[in-house]
């Protein structure tokens, strides 16, 4: 099992962010289309908004789904399990309370590897924290 962090690109491109969050999936777009490739069935998926944070997650299928995007392509993996946040985990919390300021978390591009330490104390501290909430 590995982790990955997917910017879900909400500031370039609203509607994606409101897509995933609905129908419960991680997607990228055109260029970037082929990163949804290297996502693994069993791999926990954090979408994050840039501004906001981790906002769900989920566990992929392996099932690439492509479709027509806005004159170009999307590719999609529905994500079981998939768990959306009451509150949003900022940047600064992810850090600050689940890496206790030893490490950054890393958000750079559409799709960050976050595989190991990292990756599994996000997911810990998701599924054990008693502060988290989830919506329905």
């Amino acid at each position: 099992m590995r982790y990955y962090i997917l910017n879900t690109n909400k500031r370039n491109v609203p509607d994606c962010e409101d897509d995933m969050l609905r129908l419960g999936k991680c997607s990228a777009y055109n260029d970037k289309k082929h990163k949804i490739e290297k996502i693994l069935k069993g791999d926990i998926i954090f979408l994050y908004s840039s501004g906001r944070g981790i906002i769900p997650f989920g566990i992929a299928t392996g099932d690439i789904e492509k479709s027509d995007f806005k004159g170009g392509e999307e590719y999609s993996q529905k994500l079981i399990q998939f768990k959306k946040l009451n509150e949003p985990i900022s940047y600064g919390a992810v850090n600050k309370i689940i890496f206790k300021g030893k490490e950054k978390l890393a958000v750079n591009g559409t799709l960050v590897n976050n595989s190991g330490w990292k990756g599994e104390k996000i997911f810990e501290y998701l599924t054990k924290s008693p502060s988290i909430k989830f919506t329905k």
